[in-house]
């Protein structure tokens, strides 16, 4: 998933689809979360966590937005009884019939299979390593210093000395 992708696309679903300020929240709560476990598809969590990260007061609270969330394909979470709830992000940037799929489905292998196409569809953008040209004038390179130093000169027009 790629984090702004996700959740530029939520904020545009919910002119749609309205939700309240807890279950934006919950939803950029869970969002933070699952970036942070480096995107698993399902991860763990504590109601008390989700309070402190959605400022939701308490666990009906909770249990309320993502109840919303899941009805409105956001999420899906399965209750752990008394243990930390898992939950699962439904990507907002796949097509319409591959989150339909991953919706319907409570099959992990199918999840999985939506989840892994959708990976190989994204392109990944690195920081280009490249060496310097070593043939480029160094000279040209450095910028003038007063008395060596390495603060830039710069020149003021009149207005901005008066002002000074």
């Amino acid at each position: 998933m790629n984090y702004l992708l996700e959740s530029r696309a939520f904020h545009e679903s919910i002119a749609i689809n309205q939700l309240t300020s807890g279950q934006v929240a919950l939803w950029h709560a869970l969002l933070d979360i699952n970036n942070k476990t480096g995107w698993k598809t399902w991860f763990t969590v504590p109601n008390s966590v989700l309070m402190l990260y959605s400022g939701l007061h308490s666990v009906n609270g909770v249990h309320n937005a993502r109840n919303v969330l899941k009805q409105k394909g956001y999420i899906d979470f399965k209750p752990n009884g008394t243990k930390a709830t898992k939950y699962r992000l439904i990507s907002l940037t796949m097509s319409y019939s591959d989150r339909a799929g991953v919706i319907d489905s409570d099959r992990g292998s199918d999840i999985d299979r939506v989840i892994d196409s959708d990976r190989d569809r994204v392109t990944l953008y690195k920081q280009n390593k490249t060496k310097q040209n070593k043939d480029i004038n160094q000279s040209k390179l450095k910028t003038r210093t007063r008395e060596n130093s390495h603060i830039p000169i710069f020149k003021f027009s009149e207005e901005a000395k008066q002002d000074v």
